[in-house]
């Protein structure tokens, strides 16, 4: 036993292999912790939500040329949008966004990002025009 303690008292600073398992560690906790800082997470999911968008409203087109009368309320056209299979089975009615919804109004969806206002700012920069023009009105 005091074998092992003389070796530990003999053994002075720090390896560079050591040094390295350190900086690898935070490097895995910083790769894990900054995209949540910095929004990218909310800025992703928001641009799934706008191709989603995009999607059905091509289904809403699609679905019109084969019936002619269209309900007004959106739970109902995304359940007859499944159900006949312009949308797969595994589409979701609810947006990826927190607090962002989608809005049926003239005949097309809008997506509603309205309840992010903390976050607006960061959330539309970047956007395109066309991009910008399937939000809410």
């Amino acid at each position: 036993m005091n074998r092992f303690f003389k070796i530990l008292k003999d053994n002075k600073g720090v390896t560079l292999f050591e040094i390295l398992i350190v900086l690898a560690i935070i490097a895995v906790i910083g790769a894990v912790l900054l995209p949540n800082f910095f929004g990218v997470t909310d800025r992703a999911r928001l641009r799934s939500d706008l191709q989603s968008t995009a999607v059905l409203n091509n289904a809403i087109a699609l679905y019109r040329l084969s019936n002619s009368n269209v309900s007004a309320n959106f739970s109902d056209i995304f359940e007859s949008l499944v159900a006949q299979g312009y949308l797969p089975a595994s589409a979701s009615s609810q947006p990826q966004l927190n607090d962002a919804q989608w809005i049926y109004q003239d005949g097309r969806v809008f997506l509603d990002i309205s309840g992010t206002s903390g976050r607006l700012d960061n959330l539309l920069g970047g956007l395109t025009a066309t991009e910008l023009s399937m939000l809410t009105p």
